[in-house]
C-alpha cells in the first residue's frame, strides 16, 4: 500500500509540473516592447532608469551605476535576452526579472562581487 501511495504521488507531481499555468514567466527571454521605456526604483531613492530600443539590442541606461549602460540581445522578432553585459572590466552583468507587466527587478554584479538587486516599477516618460 505505501509503495502504491508513493507512485500515485510521483506521477501525480511529475504530471502536474508539466502543466501550463497563466503564471508561467520564461526567465530567459522577454519581447522587448515590455521592457522599453522607463522605470523607477520602489524604494525611496527613486532612482530612474530607461530601456532603449538600439535595433540589435536593448539598453539598459541609469542615472547611477554603470557608465555605458548594460546591453541586452534582440533578435530580429525583437525579443531580448534577460541577461546582459556592461562593456567593461572586470566585467559586468545584469539580469532582469519581470514580475508582472509594471515590475520589474535588476540585479547587477561585477567579477568577483555580490550581487545588488533592486526593485523597479514602471513609470510614464517625463
Amino acid at each position: 500500500m505505501k509503495n502504491i501511495l508513493l507512485l500515485f504521488l510521483f506521477c501525480y507531481s511529475s504530471v502536474s509540473a508539466q502543466q501550463p499555468s497563466q503564471f508561467n514567466i520564461d526567465t530567459t527571454r522577454v519581447d522587448a516592447k515590455l521592457i522599453i521605456g522607463f522605470w523607477e526604483s520602489a524604494d525611496s531613492n527613486k532612482y530612474r532608469i530607461e530601456f532603449i530600443d538600439e535595433k540589435w539590442a536593448v539598453k539598459l541606461k541609469a542615472e547611477v551605476g554603470v557608465a555605458g549602460g548594460y546591453f541586452f540581445l534582440k533578435d530580429s522578432l525583437g525579443v531580448m535576452q534577460l541577461k546582459g553585459w556592461a562593456p567593461n572590466w572586470p566585467p559586468f552583468d545584469c539580469a532582469l526579472y519581470l514580475s508582472s507587466s509594471d515590475t520589474l527587478e535588476v540585479s547587477t554584479w561585477c567579477f568577483m562581487c555580490e550581487a545588488i538587486r533592486s526593485k523597479y516599477v514602471r513609470v510614464k516618460e517625463k
